[in-house]
């Protein structure tokens, strides 16, 4: 069926007195796109991308409708179908992002350890990151920190400090 946010308000999980627990439909433009409705009174709605890689089937939640609708969902689904074509599991790289740490984390976890045990002035390290670097930067994952994102914030730091300041 082609899936149109309007078609998608209008259907319903499967009908009363049937086993099913939801009914799944699935997008006649983009292969592997679904929407999934709920049975029961809640008729929640969810886009999941079916594919096989390496021989194994798998499915991907994309999201909830209302939240994405069908355009945002399709692309979605394109871009892992691009992935899946080069081989690449949209699901498994979808896990590897979310078990990346935040900095705050990958500070107190891995970094302190290991200035504490190789640099003499491991103490300076602790009071930077306590001072300025984790109320800035704790809640991000690694990843998402961008070199312009430490420039800002160099810059930042060098209008209300000292250069040396900044510069450490």
């Amino acid at each position: 069926m082609k899936l149109t946010n309007r078609a998608i308000e209008a259907l319903t999980g499967p009908a009363p007195g049937l086993t099913a627990k939801a009914r799944e439909v699935s997008d006649s433009e983009v292969t592997g796109l679904k929407i999934v409705c709920s049975a029961g009174s809640a008729q929640r709605k969810f886009f999941y991308f079916h594919y096989t890689i390496h021989g194994k089937r798998q499915k991907a939640k994309i999201g909830e409708f209302p939240a994405i609708g069908i355009q945002e969902a399709r692309q979605q689904a394109l871009e892992w179908r691009a992935a899946v074509d080069r081989g690449i599991d949209p699901k498994e790289q979808r896990d590897r992002v979310r078990q990346m740490p935040m900095f705050g984390q990958f500070a107190k976890d891995e970094y302190l350890p290991y200035a504490k045990e190789h640099k003499a002035s491991w103490d300076m390290d602790d009071s930077k990151l306590r001072l300025h670097l984790l109320p800035k930067f704790g809640e991000r994952r690694l990843r998402d920190i961008t070199s312009r994102d430490v420039q800002m914030y160099v810059a930042q730091i060098e209008a209300s400090h000292s250069p040396g300041t900044a510069n450490r």
